[in-house]
């Protein structure tokens, strides 16, 4: 995608979510678009460009999924075990609001940055999995599903888990880009777009099921034909660019979700986080007569005094 995208163009494509159905609603799908929703994370880390760009993939594959939710929860992709990027956490939840972080070996990666400027999946992430847990309101155990990383990018992971574990018929495109703005700050933009088929209803007669086959076969044709510049513009509106694309296909478009940054974290969790310490642990915590807690997602850190500390603590007793 060429850098040309203005600053207010930049502006205007903050992040949401549109989800529609075609086909008589027999596929479902989203398209996801994250621009300076994303940027607020990527900024807060000031992390490497190789690694924000997983995180941009990351977070439009985890908001493409949570629309598929029917109550309140949280979709997060982790990919751990990797000697080099030793973590990339995900974290979209079903009122839109997303997180991520990471930590890696500096050294090793600016060793393989030096040999070459676009590594693959697997020199960065070898020995390594694709966590997918799905986190319901009122459920007490997740959903959770370990993914090979076993494909040239994320999103063929993910084909790879709906192939063999979901068995739902699944069609996915993402793309990232990361742009230098006029100004010396810089934008990220990501985007995805999902489409899956509902499941096939054998009470159907055989002539009615192969049409909804052919159909899911146009389908996934009409989504091959997306480019990047086309999901990430922002001249092109999520309205003209489905029906650019599905025109020909009964469409039916829903309202947009808006996408934003938020961290759960707050002085209040922190604070009983502290009262459940142990007098021990207090002790061992302890420096320089305070206790600084930073937060991975949103790099806010929280100072507590020892006094401070006994007071909270106090309080939780009386």
């Amino acid at each position: 995608m060429d850098n040309v995208i203005s600053l207010v163009e930049k502006k205007k494509l903050k992040g949401y979510i549109v989800p529609f159905a075609l086909d008589g609603a027999m596929v479902r799908g989203r398209l996801v678009r994250l621009g300076s929703a994303l940027s607020d994370i990527t900024e807060k880390h000031k992390y490497p460009e190789i690694i924000n760009k997983y995180i941009a993939e990351m977070l439009a594959l985890g908001a493409a999924l949570i629309m598929d939710m029917k109550t309140n929860g949280a979709i997060t992709l982790q990919i751990t075990n990797s000697p080099l990027i030793r973590m990339v956490v995900a974290d979209v939840g079903s009122n839109g609001d997303m997180r991520a972080c990471a930590t890696w070996d500096d050294d090793a990666l600016s060793t393989l940055l030096q040999g070459t400027q676009n590594p693959s999946l697997a020199q960065l992430f070898s020995g390594g999995n694709l966590v997918f847990t799905v986190s319901l309101e009122h459920q007490a155990e997740n959903y959770q599903a370990i993914i090979e990383l076993n494909g040239a990018t994320l999103a063929e992971c993910m084909h790879h888990y709906f192939r063999q574990s979901d068995q739902v018929p699944t069609g996915l495109f993402v793309c990232t880009d990361f742009l230098n703005a006029l100004d010396g700050g810089n934008t990220y933009l990501a985007g995805a777009l999902l489409l899956q088929r509902t499941p096939i209803d054998h009470s159907k007669d055989s002539e009615t099921i192969e049409k909804e086959e052919d159909d899911w076969f146009t389908d996934i044709s009409l989504l091959a034909t997306i480019t990047p510049s086309e999901l990430l513009s922002a001249d092109i509106s999520a309205e003209t660019l489905l029906h650019r694309l599905f025109h020909e296909r009964d469409l039916n478009i829903f309202p947009l979700k808006t996408i934003q940054a938020r961290c759960h974290c707050s002085k209040q969790r922190i604070e009983t986080i502290l009262t459940n310490f142990s007098e021990e642990d207090l002790a061992e915590t302890l420096v320089e007569g305070k206790i600084d807690v930073l937060c991975e997602f949103c790099s806010e850190n929280y100072s507590f005094t020892e006094a401070e500390i006994s007071q909270i603590r106090e309080n939780k007793t009386e």
